[in-house]
């Protein structure tokens, strides 16, 4: 943030957005696998999914892509 606008009848701010960074090291590489493992066992255990969706999600080699597509996928209907 870079300071306040006005505080009435809410608060405001003029904000700097920080720079989006896709860091490629261990500990991502990590937690993209891990969270590759635990969406393909949520497709093995959902009857309302293909089994080809698994392989879909192996596919994508961006870790925020991944996080964010198994994010908005609903698990019931």
């Amino acid at each position: 943030m870079q300071f306040w606008t006005a505080d009435q009848p809410y608060l405001k701010a003029r904000v700097t957005l920080a720079r989006d960074i896709l860091e490629d090291d261990l500990e991502t590489h990590a937690l993209k696998r891990s969270l590759l493992d635990l969406a393909r066992e949520v497709v093995a255990l959902s009857p309302n999914y293909p089994k080809e969706a698994a392989d879909f999600l192996a596919q994508i080699k961006n870790p925020r892509y991944l996080a964010y597509l198994v994010a908005i996928t609903p698990t019931s209907t």
